[in-house]
C-alpha cells in the first residue's frame, strides 16, 4: 500500500510540475517530460512486482509520446514476464519497426518466438544478432555453419566471403563456402531435373553428368571454392570428395569426384 501511495504522490507531483513549471524539468516540451516521468513510474511499478500499474504507466507514456521506444520495450518485457507472450510479440516488433538495430530487443523477440514453439523464427533472430556483432573466428564458423544446416546457404555465402577478405588463407573458410555453394546448387530443382533425366533408361555418360554439373554456377563455384580449400590443406581431399557423394546421394550416377577436385 505504501508502495501504490508513493507512487500516485509521484504521479501528483510530475504532473503539476509540467502544468505549472515545466521550466523546472529543463525541458521545454511538456509532453516529452510527462512521457519519461511516466516510464520512469513504470520501472519503479516493474521493480517492486506492480505489473499492472507498471503496464499502465508505460500505456499512459506512449499514448502522450507514441514513439518512446524504451516505453514500447518495457511493455513488452511487462507482457512477456506475465506469460503474454503474443502479446509480448506484437510490442518487440513494433519496438524493431521503429529502431531496427536494437539487439536487445532481437534477443527478447527470439526468447519470446522460442517460447511460442517458432523455432526457425527465434534461430533467424540470433543469427541476425550474431552477423551484426564482432566474434572471433570459431564463432563466425559456427555461425556459417548454422546458415548451411538452416539451408540459409546465400547468407552463408556472404558471410564467408566477408570472412575471406581479411582470413584468404584459412581453409575451413573455403571449405565452408564450397559446402554452401554444392548446398545452394543441389537445392536448385532445374539441376536436380537434370540429373534425374540423365539417370533414366541406360547409364548415364561421365562426361554428360559433369557437363551438367559445370554448367551450373553454383556447383561450379562450390567446386572452385573446394579446390581452394585443398590448395591449402591437401590432406582434406577425402573429405570434400565424399562430401559431394553425399549431397548428390539418391542418384544412380556414380561420379568420380576426384576428377571434379
Amino acid at each position: 500500500m505504501k508502495v501504490i501511495t508513493l507512487i500516485a504522490i509521484f504521479i501528483l507531483i510530475t504532473g503539476a510540475l509540467v502544468i505549472f513549471l515545466p521550466e523546472i524539468a529543463g525541458m521545454n516540451q511538456p509532453a516529452e517530460f510527462l512521457s519519461s516521468s511516466l516510464n520512469q513510474v513504470g520501472d519503479l511499478s516493474a521493480q517492486v512486482g506492480i505489473k499492472d500499474v507498471a503496464s499502465l504507466a508505460y500505456d499512459t507514456s506512449l499514448s502522450i509520446k507514441p514513439d518512446n521506444y524504451d516505453s514500447l520495450e518495457e511493455k513488452g518485457d511487462i507482457l512477456a514476464s506475465s506469460g503474454k507472450h503474443l502479446e509480448a510479440l506484437t510490442v518487440y516488433t513494433k519496438t524493431l519497426e521503429q529502431n531496427p538495430n536494437n539487439l536487445a530487443v532481437m534477443k527478447k523477440k527470439s526468447d519470446v518466438l522460442k517460447t511460442l514453439g517458432r523455432t526457425e523464427e527465434s534461430r533467424d533472430l540470433l543469427l541476425k544478432i550474431a552477423y551484426a556483432q564482432p566474434a572471433d573466428m570459431s564463432d563466425q564458423l559456427t555461425i556459417v555453419q548454422s546458415s548451411i544446416s538452416s539451408g540459409q546457404y546465400t547468407q552463408a555465402i556472404h558471410k564467408t566471403d566477408e570472412i575471406l577478405k581479411n582470413q584468404p588463407n584459412n581453409p575451413d573458410v573455403w571449405e565452408l563456402r564450397g559446402d554452401a555453394y554444392i548446398g545452394l546448387a543441389t537445392a536448385n530443382s532445374s539441376l536436380m531435373n537434370q540429373l534425374s533425366v540423365l539417370q533414366t533408361g541406360s547409364r548415364a555418360d561421365s562426361d554428360d553428368v559433369h557437363d551438367v554439373l559445370n554448367k551450373n554456377q553454383a556447383f561450379s563455384d562450390g567446386i572452385q571454392s573446394y579446390r581452394q580449400a585443398l590448395e591449402l590443406d591437401p590432406m582434406r581431399s577425402t573429405d570434400l570428395s565424399q562430401k559431394i557423394f553425399t549431397n548428390l546421394q539418391g542418384f544412380d550416377i556414380m561420379i568420380q569426384s576426384g576428377d571434379l577436385l
